[in-house]
């Protein structure tokens, strides 16, 4: 929270030894696995994170990164694992609230002496207030943990729309919401069951905004994507312990032309007009994964040791 970073999660992860624009140890982008308690967000046709699955920062508990030397049950990574684990309600209730800012009377910009000089880039606006809000239903039984919040931003892509003249840029418009909901039940000391649910959508009416392209050849945008996760935690003994779990992400993206006339191509500045080549395009990326594993602490046998077994489908 004190850091002075960007609030998004690869802000993070390439602050961690041996990371780098997201390639761990010299791997691939496309070779890290990104979960969100332990939910798979990877876009199974990409091999990065479904753009359109997004999380509000407020809800993560911690980060936990690991790369190389991984054990078995990443057989499928070659990169790094960051595992998101989320907040979770108690006996007592406690929220928050906050609210971020930024304004382009709040940055420089550095065009001079660049092709681009005089044009605008960067955020015009950008705001997020949120609330959190965690506590009992049902004491020592039933908690819930809930964040409330959304990102609204305008930003300026230098020389968007082609053709306009440096400093009158039109500020492409993003809106993100991001609640989430999380309910922990433990009706007896061996037994607990977590089902938490994760919204996202991406609303733009000027995807693939560039100094290439005018204000016709863009799309709007609609990206929404659901996380849902179901598990269930037994615990045998102090010694072993058993979890099923069940995630799913639905994810799509919606790319829709504004007008019917042909694209036109402009060879001798490369400016795009007219409707867009994407006029009603639809792309569904669906993942669902089942994991079951089980560990084994044992104390006295030649020293002290863990074993940890199960499998997964997806």
């Amino acid at each position: 929270q004190s850091l002075p970073a960007p609030r998004n999660l690869n802000t993070y992860v390439n602050m961690a030894p041996g990371v780098d624009g997201l390639s761990a140890h010299g791997g691939s982008t496309m070779d890290n696995a990104v979960l969100l308690d332990g939910v798979n967000l990877i876009d199974a046709a990409t091999g990065v994170q479904a753009a359109g699955v997004n999380f509000g920062l407020d809800i993560m508990e911690e980060i936990s990164l690991q790369a190389s030397g991984l054990t078995a049950e990443y057989g499928s990574v070659r990169g790094a694992v960051i595992n998101v684990v989320t907040k979770s309600g108690g006996n007592k209730f406690s929220g928050s609230s906050s609210f971020y800012f930024n304004q382009e009377k709040l940055k420089a910009d550095n065009t001079q002496g660049t092709p681009l000089a005089g044009a605008k880039s960067g955020n015009k606006l950008e705001y997020e207030p949120i609330i959190t809000l965690g506590g009992p239903i049902i004491k020592d039984k039933l908690w819930f943990f809930l964040n409330g919040s959304f990102n609204n931003s305008e930003r300026f892509v230098a020389g968007y729309p082609g053709n306009c003249a440096p400093g009158s840029e039109k500020p492409v418009k993003t809106f993100v919401p991001y609640p989430f909901l999380k309910l922990s039940f433990q009706p007896g000391a061996n037994d607990k069951f977590t089902l938490s649910y994760n919204h996202s959508n991406q609303l733009s009416d000027d995807g693939g905004a560039s100094k290439f392209s005018t204000e016709s050849v863009t799309q709007k945008r609609e990206a929404p994507g659901h996380v849902l996760n179901l598990q269930y935690t037994k615990f045998f003994s102090n010694n072993f312990i058993a979890n099923l779990k069940y995630g799913m992400v639905l994810y799509q993206l919606l790319l829709n032309g504004k007008g019917s006339e042909a694209q036109v191509y402009e060879a001798n500045t490369g400016i795009s007009s007219g409707n867009s080549w994407r006029n009603h395009d639809l792309y569904t990326r669906n993942r669902f994964q089942f994991n079951a594993d089980a560990t084994m602490f044992i104390d006295n046998l030649a020293g002290t040791h863990e074993l940890k077994f199960g499998g997964e489908v997806q």
